[in-house]
Formats: structure tokens, C-alpha cells, sequence
């Protein structure tokens, strides 16, 4: 008798709620919370849907504008390749201040900066592609534009930008392509400039990243012999640079990176009839 008393006692157990009967008192405790802030809580409502309402429209109004842009960038390109410089000028800054912010933006500003480069007006080109090569690598014409503002420092007489500008092309433009086109610029730059050893330097740094028995590497090699043989040479001994001579202006309808063909001596006169 003892023993079964003992074995009911610890069997016997306080009054537990049911599972279901814990999850209904949290239910009423939330609706009790819910009427008490249901001001707060329609608030936070309108606010979400606001936010979502409104990247909704910015991205359909992004690309709405990108279209639009689109189709006006095609009928600029034929502004720009009528060999009208003015009339192309006045297209592409019109151009610029209604689409600026789309993708085409930028494109237009580097049509822009070539016109102002061809007709020397460098500094206006500088401070049209300045802030496009401060992003270089978030525009998809940033080394292009890079490049072209190099060459306008240059023209402004703005050669250690110039340099600083290729240089940093060369080692930031996310292509190989333009990384080489950087470096050489500066290589030949400082060349120019009499900075024989820098050039060298640059030379040869191309020549460790280029593949071996190709074109470019046997053009570098040459290009640090004689960067290297102008280097060591007293300076009574090296011959004095002719002074550049700019290449002329390449028609609006030539594409831009297309060689430019310099005659190299007038053609003689036919002899005179018998």
C-alpha cells in the first residue's frame, strides 16, 4: 500500500496549459498589443508600401529614359557626322543637358571632347572629361574618355597631368587593351619631355607583361633600346627633338581610333609635254 501511494504521488502533476491554449494567449496578447499601436502600425504600412511603390516607378522611369535616350543618341550620331563642327557642337551639349544621367550621357561628352581637341580647344575638353575619368571604370567609355583627356592635358601644355593621366589609365582601365594604351602613352610622353630613363622604365615593364616572340613585345624592345642607349648618353651627345608636329583634324564621319594617313612629301609635277 505504501508503495502505490508513493508511485500515485509522483505521478500526479500540476495543471499544464495545452500547447493549443499557449498559442491562443499569445494570439489575444498580440491583438492586445495591435489594438494598442495600431496607429503605429498603419503608419509603417503606408511607409513600406511607399518605398516599394517608389522603386517601382524610379526603375520603370529609368529605363523609360534610357530608351528614350537610345533612339536620340542615333539621330546625334548623324548630327555629329554631317562635317558640321557648330551644328554638331550645338546637337551634342543639347544632347548632354536632357540625357545626361543615362549611359549615353557620358558618350556624348566624349564625342564632345573630341570636336573641342580637333579644333584646339583643350581646356574645354578637359573640363568636359575630367569628371567622366574620375570614374573611370563605373562609365563604359571611362578609359576612352581617360584617354582623350590625356591627350588634351597635352595639348594644353599640361604634361605632367598628362602623364599622371596615362599612367593611371595604365594601371586602372579594366581592359588589357587599354592598360597597355595608357602605358605607352606616358612612355612616349615622357620620351618627349627628355625623361629617357622613365621611358625605359616603362618600356620595360611592357615588355615583362607582354607574351613572348609577339608584335607588341618586339615593338617595346625597341622602344626601350633606344629609350635606355638616349638614357645613357651624355646630353652634349643627344640630338635635339624636332618639335611635333600635330596630325590633322580627322573628318567627323572617320571613326575615331581610324589611322590618320599623312602624305609624306607633295607629289611632283608631271614633266612638261614634248
Amino acid at each position: 500500500m505504501a508503495a502505490q501511494s508513493i508511485a500515485s504521488r509522483r505521478t500526479r502533476r500540476p495543471h499544464e496549459p495545452e500547447p493549443n491554449d499557449a498559442v491562443l494567449e499569445r494570439a489575444l496578447q498580440f491583438s492586445d498589443w495591435a489594438k494598442r499601436n495600431i496607429i503605429g502600425i498603419a503608419i509603417a504600412a503606408v511607409a513600406v508600401f511607399l518605398v516599394l511603390g517608389g522603386l517601382l516607378w524610379y526603375r520603370t522611369n529609368e529605363e523609360r529614359q534610357t530608351e528614350e535616350a537610345a533612339i536620340a543618341f542615333l539621330q546625334l550620331e548623324q548630327a555629329v557626322q554631317s562635317g558640321d563642327e557648330t551644328i554638331a557642337m550645338r546637337s551634342l551639349e543639347t544632347f548632354i543637358g536632357e540625357h545626361g544621367d543615362t549611359p549615353y550621357g557620358d558618350e556624348a561628352r566624349v564625342l564632345l571632347g573630341q570636336i573641342h581637341v580637333r579644333t584646339n580647344q583643350p581646356t574645354q575638353a578637359i573640363t568636359l572629361l575630367q569628371p567622366i575619368a574620375d570614374r573611370m571604370n563605373d562609365s563604359p567609355v571611362g578609359p576612352q574618355a581617360a584617354l582623350l583627356l590625356a591627350s588634351a592635358q597635352e595639348a594644353a601644355g599640361q604634361t605632367a597631368e598628362a602623364i599622371q593621366t596615362y599612367l593611371t589609365v595604365g594601371t586602372e582601365a579594366d581592359t588589357e587593351f587599354r592598360r597597355q594604351e595608357g602605358m605607352v602613352g606616358a612612355a612616349l610622353l615622357r620620351q618627349a619631355t627628355g625623361d629617357y630613363a622613365g621611358a625605359a622604365e616603362i618600356f620595360q615593364q611592357l615588355i615583362d607583361e607582354t607574351e613572348e616572340n609577339s608584335f607588341d613585345r618586339s615593338v617595346y624592345e625597341m622602344r626601350y633600346t633606344e629609350a635606355a642607349a638616349l638614357a645613357a648618353s651624355p646630353p652634349s651627345q643627344i640630338p635635339e627633338a624636332a618639335p611635333a608636329t600635330p596630325a590633322p583634324a580627322a573628318p567627323a564621319t572617320q571613326p575615331a581610333d581610324a589611322p590618320v594617313v599623312t602624305p609624306s612629301a607633295e607629289p611632283a609635277a608631271p614633266p612638261p609635254a614634248q
